[in-house]
């Protein structure tokens, strides 16, 4: 038996209708403020989400100084 992990809290979305923050992790509410973590997966993804996690945080960082340039 697989037990996925439980997710979400701040799920993606396309707007502010259906998520809290989008593709890039800022939250539709307040600028410049970024989640990178699993409380935005809008669904459990499997067994272990830890390197998924990992690489949405990454690509959230890269995101961020790209902004900031």
């Amino acid at each position: 038996a697989i037990t996925p992990h439980p997710l979400g809290g701040c799920p993606i979305g396309q707007t502010i209708d259906d998520g809290v923050v989008n593709h890039l992790g800022e939250s539709f509410a307040y600028r410049n403020l970024y989640v990178a973590d699993g409380s935005i997966m809008p669904a459990p993804v499997g067994h272990n989400p830890s390197k998924t996690i990992a690489a949405l945080s990454e690509r959230i960082a890269e995101g961020i100084v790209k902004e900031s340039r």
